[in-house]
């Protein structure tokens, strides 16, 4: 298939084949060649302290572990996204409380202006007896407009008592971040 003969598509028994960064869209809603953004995170060692930001979130190297398209970057535990769009952030935590009552928060911070100010728009709590574990996690969606400037945060706020658990060897606290399309 060709517009103006630049060829955009080749159809035959197996299918539609996009040409290279084409795309197809049904009622204005991109199908096929988009690119593909995701990129994971965990903590290595426990939190036991108030961390907002987080720092020391690292990419894995496990086996079969990836990540497809340029990947998130990070300075001082701000986020920079790869390109503008829509991105889901998902955090999660095993918490463990170290007295009866004591609790937690996961959080998520975002910025427009490069962090000169910012607003708190997600928060998961966690509250169990002593030394009852507990996985936590939750989502949003953000829009990227600006990648210089639209940043965000992911924060551990021990409020009493509780160590958010870190591993080396397998992801039991993170962050994972997946573009979900252009804007």
């Amino acid at each position: 298939f060709a517009v103006d003969e630049t060829t955009i598509a080749t159809i035959d028994d197996g299918g539609i084949d996009l040409a290279s960064g084409k795309e197809f869209s049904v009622n204005g809603t991109a199908i096929g060649s988009a690119t593909v953004e995701a990129d994971q995170y965990q903590i290595n060692s426990d939190i036991t302290s108030d961390s907002i930001p987080i720092t020391t979130l690292v990419r894995p190297t496990g086996t079969l572990q990836a990540y497809p398209g340029t990947g998130m970057s990070q300075s001082s535990g701000t986020w920079t996204f790869p390109s503008t769009g829509y991105y889901e952030v998902f955090i999660y935590g095993r918490i463990k409380p170290t007295g009866s009552g004591d609790s937690a928060f996961l959080t998520v911070q975002a910025s427009d202006d490069n962090f000169s100010t910012s607003d708190q728009i997600l928060a998961i709590r966690c509250e169990v007896e002593n030394g009852d574990r507990v996985n936590v996690a939750g989502k949003v969606i953000v829009k990227i407009t600006d990648t210089s400037n639209d940043k965000v945060q992911i924060g551990f706020d021990e409020v009493s008592n509780a160590v958010l658990e870190g591993a080396s060897a397998e992801m039991v606290s993170g962050a994972i971040f997946t573009k979900l399309g252009e804007l």
